[in-house]
């Protein structure tokens, strides 16, 4: 049987968001020792993606004695670091970003574990040592990252210098979407919009203009009536729901993911419905970065562990990060 084509099957289909045939593979390639450890971080991921972080916990605890020692710290930090577990999610890492092979995935995880927790000195120096030592696109991944920092800082003219250092560089797909997120954010900051070329896929200007909530709710509409993993429920009124989150998260801290915010919130009662019937009542809330802006919602699934630090609601990291 040929693994290696099974792999790259796996991969393609988790990347296009066809979760079930991704699910379909990589299990096959479980079968194979040399790919069995990247077939379950590709069943992780995919756990991640459609939001169960209680069956993503669940895999690494099963399993946590057959993965290699710096994936198995890598992944558990991963999952940590996104139930608000910043400390936990350190100590992992902390495990493998001075081994060989994992200096950047170490270091990159650990500067953004030092963002969520305010200490940008500390994230700043973290990509340095990236731009130092890793490829091109890792340093570019790392610019990215002090772009963020500068958002935080509210230096927002810095922000804009850095970013234009990425203009005409040759990006992938994912990171153009990232660069033009970042030039419309940049730009709302400064009270430039208007300098903005209008572009109907730019979901996040045509968030800012709108003066009503009619395309953020048509998105999430989407997560309602799409081929979701998990869509909301059809009886949830979501508009409701939307006014209810945003008062929510005002006094709370998200962790950060691709210049966005996250916040995962639990409801009182079941809103949403996963294809296995799982019902959950946990809300996946995204912010774009130093903003309450919402930019989505969707269902999830935490696990028993989220936020065990209780750092949703720390006063000591809002402080920080509003420095």
């Amino acid at each position: 049987m040929n693994y290696k084509k099974i792999m790259e099957l796996a991969h393609k289909n988790l990347a296009i968001g066809n979760f079930s045939l991704a699910s379909y593979y990589y299990n096959m390639a479980k079968d194979s020792k040399m790919y069995w450890t990247f077939a379950m971080e590709g069943l992780f991921v995919l756990e991640l993606k459609r939001g169960r972080f209680d069956l993503a916990r669940q895999l690494l605890e099963d399993n946590n004695v057959f993965f290699q020692e710096n994936m198995y710290n890598y992944l558990a930090g991963k999952l940590e670091n996104i139930e608000m577990n910043f400390e936990t999610a350190k100590a992992f890492f902390h495990q493998v970003y001075k081994k060989k092979n994992w200096v950047y995935r170490g270091n990159f995880e650990l500067a953004k574990i030092d963002l969520e927790l305010g200490d940008l000195k500390k994230a700043q120096e973290k990509y340095a040592k990236i731009n130092a030592l890793c490829n091109k696109k890792q340093s570019r991944n790392a610019l990215f990252g002090n772009i963020d920092i500068a958002i935080l800082k509210h230096e927002y003219e810095k922000a804009k210098v850095l970013l234009n250092k990425i203009n005409g560089q040759d990006l992938d797909t994912n990171e153009k979407i990232e660069y033009l997120n970042l030039e419309t954010l940049i730009a709302y900051f400064l009270e430039e919009l208007d300098t903005i070329n209008y572009n109907e896929e730019n979901y996040f200007y045509n968030l800012l203009v709108s003066s009503s909530d009619d395309v953020l709710l048509e998105h999430i509409k989407h997560h309602q009536t799409g081929n979701y993993e998990c869509p909301f429920l059809v009886s949830i009124n979501l508009e409701e729901l939307l006014n209810k989150v945003r008062e929510d998260i005002k006094e709370k801290n998200g962790s950060i993911h691709g210049h966005c915010e996250k916040y995962v919130l639990t409801q009182d009662n079941e809103v949403g419905k996963y294809k296995d019937g799982t019902m959950t009542k946990d809300v996946c809330v995204i912010t774009m970065l130093n903003t309450k802006e919402i930019v989505t919602m969707y269902p999830v699934k935490k696990s028993f562990a989220f936020d065990d630090e209780n750092l949703m609601n720390d006063e000591g990291i809002r402080r920080k990060r509003k420095l």
